[in-house]
């Protein structure tokens, strides 16, 4: 399906569909993060390595690549339970890349170690 959208540039209906039966009610909040633009890639130069922030329902800030989201939901529920496989941020995060549907900034390498070290998405408690 991925691999579809990033060719196409969109989501169909029969790509909905299936995402729906793998993800279901993950996916709508994640296409809601995507419509609301609250992703923000940061790619660092010159090593091309990137993260992304996901805006939560109280501003903050979630840190998310493929493998983490520092959201509780995803200690909670992807890490604990073997039927889950993304959050919401997650998801958003790996369908918004192929529509390109996120802000992007350019830091430095120097500038991404900082980020990505910052307590502020260790220690944060809250669902979203």
């Amino acid at each position: 399906v991925i691999c579809r959208v990033k060719l196409t540039g969109q989501i169909s209906d029969t790509d909905l569909d299936i995402l729906q039966e793998c993800f279901g009610s993950t996916l709508k909040k994640s296409l809601e993060i995507i419509e609301a633009d609250l992703i923000t890639c940061y790619k660092a130069k010159p090593s091309g390595r990137m993260y992304f922030e996901v805006e939560g329902s109280q501003s903050f800030p979630y840190l998310c690549t493929s493998d983490y989201c520092s959201c509780v939901a995803f200690t909670k529920t992807v890490i604990n339970k073997p039927d889950a496989i993304y959050c919401k941020h997650q998801l958003a995060v790996l369908l918004a890349q192929p529509l390109n549907r996120f802000k992007l900034q350019e830091i430095t390498d120097e500038q991404l170690v900082i980020a990505i070290s910052k307590d502020k998405h260790k220690d944060f408690k809250h669902y979203d």
